[in-house]
């Protein structure tokens, strides 16, 4: 292989991912598509092994631990030691994802380093995670360093980029965003191929059918079943929804909560509730386009620190939005905006029972929630809107 030839497989952008999935997949091609070659570093290879684009080469790595928060921390360390000493040769622009949440600080140290550009997308927002939810000290000393790590990250980055606007706020309380070259932060929101994603009538689609689904008007949570993605008030209205023989409870995935909404079902005797492991990603245009009636957990504490990914592939797949919130985030900000659902109380159980109920009783509704949450999501959260402003932010600061 000659000099010329070497320089060619150059990568034009690095993106450092340790959880990424079919989404960020997508928004590797479409990057590379518009600059060149791509290497993707990430844990995650079999969700995302499936690439059509021959630019972008996918790098395995130590994947995210799940089974303790030990086993977590110690598999981001973990990967940050085995992709950092490949990352002294240095590219033109690094686009990093805050998973695991501490290698946005690599970004300062080679840029202190060796001049690297990069960038940052917040995925997660850290510490705020760990202190709403794993009991972290707000103004103890591992909070405090953290934060002051991360605004030296964003602060040194090209630009820094959010999926939601409440996201924004909250990290903006850690870094002054006029700093990075881009001078401010950019919020591009989680996306769905919407060709790919897009209603398909139970009768023709077999997955429905396989779940004995044609005739029942599906409530689905489809996603992490972790201890942030509370779907308490789902489990315990199954019992009280039995009545409704044309409703039915479906849940898809995996996490902490999963053996209790196992037990529960087991020990209440419902028929009224199905629940499956996750799917392969080719299953999804069928498996989402089951739900009349999408489920979004928001728990308590997660507004501004998270946004739901699944979100905008359930309206791509022209799903009513039933949302579990406690108080204003992205979502119910989306709800009231397109009219597409109803939010109800985390901890409301009869609430729930009440929103399906509305849901099944009112189907002219239900239809109009449909139909505004696909129009939604052709407008605002279609790949190629999305992936353009990802585009337009990298030309902004310079990548040719």
């Amino acid at each position: 292989m000659g000099v010329k030839e070497r320089a060619m497989d150059k990568p034009k952008i690095v993106f450092l991912n340790q959880y990424a999935g079919p989404l960020f997949r997508e928004l590797t091609e479409d990057l590379v598509t518009e600059f060149g070659i791509g290497h993707l570093y990430t844990g995650h290879v079999h969700e995302i092994n499936q690439t059509y684009d021959a630019r972008l080469k996918i790098i395995p790595c130590p994947d995210q631990e799940t089974s303790s928060g030990f086993s977590r921390i110690f598999s981001w360390f973990k990967y940050v030691l085995v992709v950092l000493p490949k990352l002294f040769t240095k590219s033109p622009m690094l686009f990093i994802v805050s998973n695991p949440p501490i290698i946005p600080w690599v970004g300062f140290v080679l840029k202190w380093l060796t001049k690297q550009r990069y960038v940052i997308l917040i995925y997660d927002l850290y510490p705020e995670m760990l202190i709403r939810f794993a009991g972290l000290k707000v103004n103890g000393i591992v909070a405090n360093i953290w934060r002051k790590l991360n605004q030296l990250a964003f602060e040194n980055a090209d630009a820094v980029l959010t999926i939601g606007d409440y996201m924004a706020r909250q990290a903006e309380t850690m870094f002054d965003p006029a700093r990075t070259k881009l001078g401010r932060t950019a919020v591009i929101p989680t996306w769905a191929d919407t060709n790919l994603i897009k209603p398909l009538a139970k009768e023709e689609n077999w997955f429905a059918k396989q779940h004995q689904q044609v005739e029942k008007m599906t409530v689905l949570y489809a996603g992490t079943l972790g201890l942030k993605h509370n779907v308490t008030a789902m489990v315990h209205a199954a019992p009280a929804l039995r009545h409704l023989t044309d409703v039915h409870l479906l849940f898809i995935g995996r996490g902490a909560r999963y053996e209790y909404i196992k037990e529960f079902i087991a020990s209440n005797e419902l028929q009224n509730v199905t629940l499956l492991p996750f799917q392969e990603e080719k299953v999804m245009p069928y498996s989402l386009t089951t739900g009349d009636v999408a489920v979004i957990a928001v728990d308590r504490g997660g507004e501004g620190v998270y946004v739901p990914g699944k979100t905008t592939y359930y309206m791509a797949a022209g799903a009513a939005l039933l949302v579990l919130s406690a108080s204003k985030n992205e979502v119910t900000d989306w709800v009231e905006k397109f009219q597409c659902g109803i939010v109800v109380d985390p901890d409301d159980v009869d609430g729930f029972v009440r929103a399906v109920e509305r849901f099944n009783h009112d189907r002219e509704f239900l239809a109009l929630c449909k139909q505004n949450s696909r129009a939604a999501a052709l407008k605002y959260f279609d790949r190629k809107v999305c992936s353009a402003q990802f585009i337009d932010i990298l030309k902004e600061i310079g990548l040719e």
